[in-house]
C-alpha cells in the first residue's frame, strides 16, 4: 500500500466517484449543519475546483453518468433532514445546474437521511438512513431532455448501494446517534424499521423486498466481482458474501478486522464503532475488491480471501471510499479534527499495486 496523493477538503468527505476518464475525481461532503459542497480535482495536477452547494446541505452522495457528461448529487440539510438532489452538466471542472429533484417522502416531519446516490441511464436512486422502511429508496426517471448515460465498464461505487440484476440493493441501518419519540412511532432509533437488507426494482416499479440479516446493521454493500452477488459490512466488522440459491443466502468472510489502538481514543463513536465497516468497492481488474473500517484499516480481498489489510497513515475515520476505473487505485475520504461545525479532512490516493 502507498499513498500517491493527498487533498485537503474544507469539510467531511461523505461521498467519492472518479470520474470514468480516470483523470477526475469529485468529491462530496460536509457537516451535520450543512455547509458543504463538491470538489472537482484532476488527477494529473494540482487542479482543482470547489463548487459550494446551498449554505444549508451537505452533499452526501455523488456519481458520474457513464460519459462522464452529468453528475449526480444527493444532500441533507440541517441535523441531517433530507435535502433535494441535485443533477449538474459537467464540463472539464466546472459544474452547471441541470435538475433539482425532491421526493415525496412517507415520513413528512423529515426523518429520512439521504446517505448516497447511483446515476444509471435511466434513473436517480438516492438510498436514506430512516425509521420508515418505505423511505429507504428514492427513485426518480432521469429527465430525457438531460440524455444521461449509464454506466459502462468497470461497477463503480455507489455510496452505500448495489445493483444486481434488475434490483437495487442497500443496508437498512441508520446512525447511532439517530433516535427519538413520536406519538405515531414511540421510541424510535433510526434505521431500526428497515434492518437487515432492504431491495428495490431498478426501474422503480414493484414493490420493496426484506430480506434478513446476520448483522445488526449493514454499514456498507457492494457487488462482488466476478459473481451474480454482493459483499457487505456490519457496524460490528463482520464481512458477508451474499449468493442467490432460491433465495439471498449469506456466508461469513471475517468475523472482525485488527483493533485501531490509538485511534479510538482520539474519536466520538456516534455513528459507527471502531470496527465498522463503512464502505466497500471493487477494483477495476474485475478479481479484487477493498473494504474500509471506520478506525482506518484498509483491507484488500480476492474473491473470499482476504490478501491483508493495512491501517491509514492519516489519523481520523474513513468515511467514503472509491476505487479508480482502470488502476488499483482507490481513494479514501477521511473525517478529521473537529472544530464547531466545520471539519479538517482529507481524501488519501492509495496505490494498492
Amino acid at each position: 500500500m502507498r499513498v500517491v496523493r493527498l487533498l485537503r477538503t474544507p469539510w467531511c468527505p461523505y461521498s467519492l466517484t472518479f470520474a470514468a476518464d480516470g483523470e477526475r475525481i469529485a468529491v462530496g461532503g460536509g457537516a451535520w449543519y450543512g455547509g458543504g459542497g463538491i470538489l472537482l480535482a484532476r488527477l494529473g495536477s494540482d487542479e482543482l475546483a470547489l463548487q459550494p452547494a446551498e449554505a444549508r446541505f451537505t452533499v452526501s452522495g455523488v456519481c458520474f453518468s457513464g460519459d462522464d457528461r452529468h453528475l449526480a448529487a444527493s444532500t441533507w440539510s440541517s441535523s441531517h433532514h433530507h435535502g433535494p438532489t441535485h443533477l449538474w452538466e459537467v464540463n472539464d471542472l466546472s459544474l452547471r445546474p441541470a435538475a433539482t429533484l425532491v421526493h415525496a417522502y412517507s415520513d413528512p416531519i423529515g426523518d429520512p437521511c439521504p446517505t448516497g446516490v447511483l446515476l444509471t441511464g435511466e434513473r436517480v436512486i438516492v438510498r436514506n438512513d430512516t425509521s420508515i422502511a418505505a423511505d429507504v429508496f428514492a427513485l426518480w426517471p432521469t429527465p430525457p431532455e438531460l440524455r444521461i448515460a449509464g454506466p459502462q465498464g468497470h461497477p463503480r461505487a455507489h455510496s452505500g448501494i448495489a445493483a444486481v440484476g434488475d434490483r437495487v440493493f442497500t443496508g437498512g441501518g441508520g446512525s447511532l446517534a439517530l433516535g427519538g419519540w413520536r406519538r405515531d412511532l414511540g421510541r424510535y432509533e433510526a434505521g431500526k424499521a428497515a434492518d437487515g437488507l432492504v431491495s428495490a426494482p431498478l426501474a422503480g416499479d414493484g414493490p420493496l423486498e426484506f430480506i434478513p440479516a446476520p448483522s445488526r446493521r449493514i454499514t456498507a454493500i457492494a457487488t462482488r466481482p466476478g459473481s451474480e452477488g454482493f459483499v457487505t459490512g456490519d457496524l460490528d466488522g463482520e464481512v458477508h458474501r451474499w449468493t442467490w440459491a432460491g433465495a439471498w443466502r449469506s456466508e461469513l468472510l471475517l468475523r472482525r478486522g485488527g483493533d485501531p489502538h490509538d485511534r479510538a481514543s482520539e474519536l466520538a463513536w456516534a455513528t459507527y464503532t471502531p470496527h465498522s465497516v463503512v464502505a466497500i468497492c471493487a477494483l477495476a481488474d474485475g478479481e479484487r475488491w477493498v473494504s474500509v473500517t471506520a478506525g482506518g484499516e484498509l483491507r484488500l480481498w480476492r474473491g473470499d480471501d482476504s490478501l491483508g489489510a493495512w491501517f491509514l497513515p492519516e489519523r481520523g475515520s474513513p468515511r467514503a471510499l472509491a476505487a479508480h476505473p482502470a488502476r488499483p487505485v482507490v481513494a479514501v475520504g477521511i473525517k478529521q479534527q473537529h472544530h464547531a461545525d466545520r471539519l479538517a479532512a482529507t481524501v488519501l490516493l492509495v496505490d494498492l499495486a
